[in-house]
């Protein structure tokens, strides 16, 4: 995995390190798409975690499911 070696808050090397336990030993911090050595250092947020479903997303998911199960079973029933 890429690694930034920071100074002054500059990018002065990108490394390649085997772990992140190796990176730490040479004072780098993780790459990032776009890094560049000369810039500043500047890595992307982490993503939003997934909202947690509440129970009326779950409820509705399952009466959404159980309406299309009658709806193939009407189907199948009534072209027999």
């Amino acid at each position: 995995m890429n690694y930034c070696i920071i100074s002054n808050d500059i990018i002065t090397n990108i490394i390649v390190c085997a772990s992140d336990e190796v990176a730490v030993q040479f004072g780098a911090v993780p790459s990032y798409d776009g890094a560049r050595i000369g810039v500043p250092y500047d890595p992307p947020p982490p993503p939003a975690p997934e909202p947690v479903p509440t129970l009326e997303d779950v409820t509705l998911d399952m009466l959404a499911d159980h309406e299309e199960r009658l709806c193939m079973l009407e189907l199948t029933t009534t072209t027999v």
